[in-house]
């Protein structure tokens, strides 16, 4: 993946690729409710809502789709399986 999608990331989609990056890398698709809770954006539906939005249309990440269980929360992954050394840098950057 190229590192320019990556290159300008606000706080709160930084914080949503951090949660990617510690349990989802290798291309496991994370639920909202996961990334609500592990990114720190409990109450903060706002906020989260834009940060998804923002990864989604730069290409980062997609959604998952294909959960064969009716009522299932919403999953997300990594487009291409990122590593870790990738999304930390950026991190550092900021």
């Amino acid at each position: 993946m190229d590192d320019h999608p990556l290159a300008d990331l606000d706080l709160d989609e930084r914080n949503l690729l951090a949660v990617f990056a510690r349990h989802g890398r290798d291309g496991r698709a994370i639920t909202t409710f996961s990334l609500t809770v592990l990114g720190g954006f409990e109450g903060e539906r706002a906020r989260f809502s834009r940060a998804l939005r923002r990864l989604l249309a730069r290409g980062i990440i997609k959604e998952a789709g294909g959960d064969p269980f009716a009522g299932a929360p919403p999953a997300y992954r990594l487009v291409k399986p990122m590593p870790r050394q990738q999304i930390e840098r950026t991190d550092d950057a900021a």
